[in-house]
């Protein structure tokens, strides 16, 4: 699938002339975290680690997030994104867990009782995310 979509944008992409500088931007959030495979989350359970890596050339945009994220959340990043072309990598610089959206924490499953993240992280990642996107664009 991630072959697939690589393959798909790429082609979709006219100009590769001279894209301009390369800029980056790296922050490790620290994130409410959860105990896997818990379903309560205690006051004092300690914050969730998680890197995230942004990069741009010319207006072709890559977000490394040291997690896996499902679906709907790099959906997310994509449609906010100032630029034309949005890749969404993930396990990069980190293999965390994964990170749910808000809104699956209702339904449990797998994803949810292994994840170390709090139901509210994957809404701060989309932020962070594209806060740090737009920062590249200026």
């Amino acid at each position: 699938m991630l072959g697939e979509e690589v393959i798909h944008v790429f082609r979709a992409i006219e100009n590769v002339g001279s894209p301009g500088e390369i800029k980056t931007s790296f922050i490790t959030l620290q994130l409410p975290g959860k105990p896997k495979n818990e379903e309560t989350i205690p006051k004092d359970c300690p914050p969730t680690p998680l890197n995230i890596t942004v990069g741009r050339l010319g207006d072709i945009a890559f977000v490394g997030i040291g997690c896996e994220v499902l679906t709907e959340i790099g959906m997310a990043i994509k449609a906010a994104s100032p630029y034309k072309y949005t890749f969404v990598i993930t396990h990069c610089n980190g293999a965390t867990g994964y990170l749910p959206p808000k809104h699956l924490y209702i339904e449990g499953g797998y994803e949810i009782n292994s994840s170390p993240f709090a139901p509210q992280a994957a809404d701060m990642v989309v932020k962070q995310v594209v806060k740090m996107l737009h920062e590249l664009a200026n």
